[in-house]
């Protein structure tokens, strides 16, 4: 192959791409109008970030030497909602939700941390494109954790069984900072591939009632 059509192929992927990504978007818009109906949760967006690379940053800042991957914004792309917006919970009944979008999971960071080389990946084939959507709620008592940090206290003991069930699952308390004796913190996820969602009614179906259900089931605590 030469170069001309080398960069043919360049141009056709950066198009193929941008089409994708303009897909995600739409069913993140999606994900967010569902939200929007919850309207005693007060969900608003808190944050979002490249998940495995850095965010673009500033356009003040010097990008030389920055990686490739650094400018394939959403190839792996988390979105947080949280209750009015805020990153710690308040009281409980407060709520974080989570849309995570992969392009790519045999994305494979090498452990000396030189930047990834898609040539080492496991083929196109045998990978996976995903949606991820998941929801933390702080059901009774506190603590003083921030929404991130009770993120990273469940991936840190859940299993991933556990993590995409779409069932509630209790966030153990004895990993939170500073937990009252009758904190409750319950999580619920599920995963669902690019490829599962080629329709609006697939979305419906697959992300946004699953997402209704969810909201309504882990704001409840459990009856003795």
């Amino acid at each position: 192959m030469d170069l001309n059509e080398k960069m043919q192929n360049v141009r056709r992927a950066s198009r193929l791409l941008a089409a994708y990504y303009r897909r995600v978007m739409t069913i993140l818009a999606m994900v967010e109008r569902t939200l929007d109906e919850k309207k005693k949760l007060r969900l608003k967006l808190h944050y979002w970030s490249s998940t495995q690379h850095q965010n673009i940053g500033k356009q003040s800042t010097n990008p030389v030497g920055r990686w490739g991957w650094d400018f394939l914004v959403l190839q792996d792309t988390w979105f947080r909602w949280s209750t009015d917006g805020k990153a710690a919970p308040v009281k409980p009944g407060s709520v974080q939700v989570y849309f995570q979008h992969v392009t790519d999971d045999a994305y494979d960071k090498p452990e000396d941390g030189t930047e990834p080389d898609p040539a080492t990946f496991a083929s196109v084939e045998e990978s996976q494109s995903w949606v991820y959507l998941y929801a933390y709620a702080l059901v009774r008592g506190s603590c003083e954790d921030s929404w991130a940090s009770i993120d990273g206290v469940f991936e840190d003991t859940a299993n991933e069984e556990d993590e995409w069930s779409g069932e509630v699952v209790v966030v153990q308390s004895d990993g939170l900072e500073n937990p009252s004796a009758d904190v409750l913190v319950h999580y619920v996820g599920w995963r669902v591939p690019m490829t599962d969602l080629e329709t609006e009614d697939d979305v419906e179906a697959k992300l946004l009632q699953p997402l209704r259900a969810a909201l309504d089931k882990i704001v409840i605590a459990p009856t003795a």
